[in-house]
């Protein structure tokens, strides 16, 4: 069976990571960011991307390498007192618990900043570049992540404060970024759409994961606090519908997201391997 990506494209963007990164002005904001990027994660939004791709170059691992820093961006926040207060990312001590609270909060912003240089400096084609840097700050802002944020910290807010929509828009728009992005990587710009609206029904099926991960899983393989969620008192589906009826959702998912791809792309199997992948995680 194929894997969805080889070794050598994951060293490979781990060095894009650590050469973006490596000379920026000597400060604690950079040894706070490059303690979060790099050698950490799943990677699994760079290789949404790489599943589109048959030949990968320095341009399209920057691009993969401008979303991942804006997801990473969004964990240091995600993690500080002010919103989930929590101590433990991938598995060691958040930036905010390392540094402190000012030295993550620029550390993000930092971050954010750097996703957009590095696509404005990259090599692509115009075309293409405004492209990419249109869908990843669109899924990026207010009309996605943040949105997805505010829906989570307040529900009570929003006409529609279903988990759903909060899961789709906080991982949901980013995971459909990391697809999109790649369809135009792919030069099938035509195929964006489509593929933003499976990533995002893909953020769903692993924020529900996460929430039977959170009752089932391993905290050592979690990386992070187990009871994050009980904790900080938050719906999520598990809390919600109950065990059984948050599994039962997930194999529904697992099957319309796979039905969907195999329908669009002629030859599926980098991203079903990835999919499968996701689906049979442990953390």
């Amino acid at each position: 069976m194929e894997t969805p990506t080889t070794m050598n494209e994951l060293v490979r963007f781990e060095e894009t990571l650590d050469q973006l990164t490596k000379d920026l002005p000597v400060c604690q904001v950079k040894n706070a960011l490059r303690y979060a990027l790099l050698g950490a994660g799943k990677r699994i939004r760079p290789r949404l991307i790489f599943s589109f791709l048959t030949k990968i170059g320095e341009d399209e691992f920057k691009v993969a390498a401008a979303l991942e820093i804006i997801h990473t961006y969004s964990l240091i926040h995600d993690d500080l007192p002010a919103l989930d207060n929590d101590d433990l990312r991938r598995g060691k001590p958040t930036v905010h618990k390392v540094y402190d609270e000012a030295i993550a909060i620029l550390t993000g912003d930092a971050l954010l900043n750097l996703a957009f240089e590095t696509i404005l400096f990259s090599h692509l084609e115009e075309k293409k570049k405004i492209l990419c840097l249109q869908i990843l700050a669109r899924n990026a802002g207010l009309s996605g992540m943040i949105l997805g944020q505010d829906q989570d910290m307040y529900p009570d807010n929003f006409q529609d404060s279903t988990i759903r929509i909060m899961y789709q828009n906080k991982t949901g728009k980013l995971l459909g970024c990391a697809l999109a992005l790649g369809c135009v990587l792919s030069d099938q710009p035509q195929l964006a759409d489509q593929f933003q609206n499976i990533g995002e029904n893909l953020g769903i099926f692993f924020q529900i994961q996460d929430d039977i991960l959170e009752i089932t899983g391993d905290p050592r393989l979690i990386g992070k606090s187990k009871d994050s969620d009980l904790k900080n008192e938050k719906k999520t589906y598990v809390a919600v519908l109950g065990l059984e009826r948050a599994k039962k959702e997930l194999t529904d998912l697992y099957d319309h997201i796979s039905a969907q791809i195999k329908t669009i792309l002629n030859d599926p199997t980098r991203l079903i391997n990835l999919i499968n992948e996701i689906k049979n995680r442990a953390h």
